[in-house]
């Protein structure tokens, strides 16, 4: 049995990526008046989709004419020139001897500049690239194509070196009259902000910021069907046999919240559960054993961690009214005034800047981890965590009597 979910990879593959189709046209679109940012929540994403869309954006499977690095952003990076050199990195190799950079990608650019490698070799990063990127050389092999397109993803681990990166670098190659060079920038929310609090003439470089949301049910239950369909062919080509219960794609679905890497996480323990116990049929039994295994253990620790924090900074009672609201339905929502009626605005910033409630909407809130939501539940019911499992996975959802709402408001609200 091959269990064919992956929650630890990116979906760099068309094959392996799912849905979000209206964002790549957008983002392609986009592209054309000025940078873009992709912003999203842990895990929702947003490194797939930047690698699919410069895929797209390079002509795979599209009429798309565009020519891009891609790097990753960490936080070693401080400076202007930290950032270039990022950049540097995959654009050009050193000719000691000849005192050189040699500029290339692939063939379709090839040449040597001894100028650009003499501010390399002094530290000046920044200006090696921009002489690289203002030389009528490059520009004149790159005229064949739309756009070069830079790509930096993780930026939120060093936002303000690459707000300063970018700033500098459009500003320098557009007086020059250069038009076609574009960041498409990545990383966790609310990056966008920290680049603009660094400087705010860079936001006048992006045109759009794009917010990756959960995917859709209709997204969800295809990439689960599919999954699942892989799973029973690698059985049956080995000879077995599996069944998979209809009820575990939709509970699956819904308890991710369509939350990508939450989906591929959920699905590969309930392979995992079938693998070590099995009885011929993927079912919600499987689930009930999944669920516990990923509060309790496999993500047990960073919730732990998170609980902690929120308790620590006195937001976790904020926290558990903000889940109450919620009610026991998957995916969560709660409407805005509901929230702003009952928690303090500034409790609700506190908790989107760390990333455990988002905006779904200008009306609606959400969790981000739902898997977080069920572990606080299952803990407020510590002495019913079967009973309590058990419900989420037949009903699709948990009731939790008054007066344990009332708990999750006075006593295990309490930061302590």
């Amino acid at each position: 049995m091959i269990n064919p979910f992956t929650p630890s990879e990116i979906a760099s593959l068309p094959e392996d990526f799912f849905g979000r189709d209206k964002e790549i046209q957008l983002l392609a679109r986009s592209i054309n008046q000025g940078s873009v940012c992709i912003e999203g929540s842990f895990g929702i994403g947003k490194s797939s989709f930047m690698s699919r869309t410069l895929l797209h954006m390079d002509g795979f499977a599209s009429d798309e004419n565009n020519i891009f690095i891609m790097v990753v952003g960490h936080a070693d990076i401080k400076t202007v020139d930290d950032a270039a050199l990022l950049v540097l990195d995959k654009l050009v190799s050193i000719d000691s001897a000849e005192k050189k950079l040699r500029i290339g990608f692939s063939t379709i650019i090839s040449y040597e500049s001894s100028e650009a490698y003499s501010y390399f070799n002094e530290g000046r990063h920044l200006s090696a690239l921009s002489k690289i990127v203002a030389d009528k050389a490059f520009t004149a092999q790159i005229s064949g194509v739309n756009k070069f397109i830079i790509a930096i993803d993780e930026c939120e681990k060093c936002a303000p070196a690459i707000a300063m990166l970018m700033r500098t670098l459009c500003t320098e190659i557009q007086l020059q009259g250069i038009k076609n060079l574009r960041f498409v920038l990545a990383g966790v929310s609310p990056f966008y902000q920290t680049m603009a609090n660094t400087d705010r003439g860079v936001t006048r470089f992006i045109y759009k910021c794009l917010h990756l949301e959960p995917l859709d049910q209709d997204t969800s239950q295809a990439l689960l069907d599919e999954k699942f369909s892989q799973l029973t062919s690698s059985i049956y080509d080995g000879g077995g046999a599996l069944n998979i219960h209809p009820d575990v794609i939709d509970r699956i679905a819904a308890m991710s919240g369509g939350h990508p890497h939450l989906l591929q996480l959920l699905g590969s323990h309930v392979v995992e559960h079938e693998y070590e116990d099995p009885d011929g049929c993927i079912d919600l039994r499987d689930l009930v054993g999944s669920l516990r295994e990923i509060c309790y253990q496999s993500r047990g620790r960073d919730y732990d961690l998170l609980i902690h924090t929120m308790k620590n900074e006195s937001y976790f009672s904020d926290y558990c009214s903000f889940i109450a609201l919620a009610g026991g339905r998957f995916p969560s929502r709660i409407d805005r005034e509901q929230a702003l009626e009952n928690i303090d605005g500034g409790s609700l910033d506190w908790l989107m800047s760390r990333n455990i409630i988002s905006l779904q909407d200008d009306k609606t809130y959400s969790v981000v981890d739902e898997f977080l939501r069920i572990r606080v539940v299952l803990d407020l019911q510590d002495s019913k965590v079967d009973e309590m499992e058990v419900e989420i996975i037949e009903n699709g959802e948990y009731s939790l009597p008054g007066d344990s709402y009332e708990m999750l408001y006075e006593n295990t609200g309490r930061d302590e």
